[in-house]
């Protein structure tokens, strides 16, 4: 029996390195990369305008969804959004807690078990020392069960106002080589080179 599970993208569209992603296409035959414009945060992918819970239900009611992962954060809105997608979804909802962190959150504790530290070479050394996440490659192409996309909003349907002159070129592939020209050039400054 073919399964079919959510991606929810909350904060990171990454498809590289994305373990939510990763586990999800290892997991299900087909899989629903899902973005909603969350009235809330005003703020080939799946798109939804609405408050999150209930077109991440009606999405997972339409392709008859197995499961739903997404990627947790600390933020308050993140515990508040996992509760309400517990009640909205009939499917299974499967956070992962390392999609942005290399070590889970609550993992590294002082030395007195305080779940933060004052000192930051005695946070890097315990930080150097505990084992990380694997590092996952981009998955097997995904299969899309029949849905309708949706639409990318226009820029001023998201933010009113003049755009910066500087604005940077977005997306993965245009910040991966922002970070290559960086590297080769600005880094050695760094180094001393």
């Amino acid at each position: 029996m073919t399964s079919t599970a959510i991606v929810l993208f909350t904060r990171d569209l990454r498809v590289r390195d994305n373990p939510t992603l990763w586990r999800a296409v290892q997991d299900h035959d087909r899989i629903v990369p899902l973005f909603v414009l969350d009235d809330a945060i005003r703020g080939g992918l799946v798109i939804r305008r609405g408050r999150l819970e209930d077109e991440v239900a009606a999405v997972a009611g339409a392709v008859k969804a197995d499961a739903a992962h997404v990627s947790l954060d600390a933020s308050g809105y993140s515990a508040g959004r996992i509760k309400r997608l517990q009640r909205a979804l009939d499917a299974e909802l499967v956070g992962h807690d390392d999609t942005l962190f290399v070590i889970a959150q609550g993992r590294l504790l002082s030395s007195s078990g305080a779940d933060h530290m004052s000192v930051f070479g005695a946070y890097y050394r315990r930080w150097q020392k505990a084992d990380k996440r694997p590092v996952h490659g981009t998955p097997r192409p995904i299969v899309l069960p029949r849905i309708a996309r949706g639409k990318l909003p226009d820029p001023d349907d998201i933010c009113t106002g003049e755009r910066s002159p500087n604005l940077a070129e977005g997306g993965e592939t245009a910040g991966r080589k922002r970070l290559t020209a960086w590297l080769r050039a600005d880094a050695a400054l760094c180094r001393g080179a």
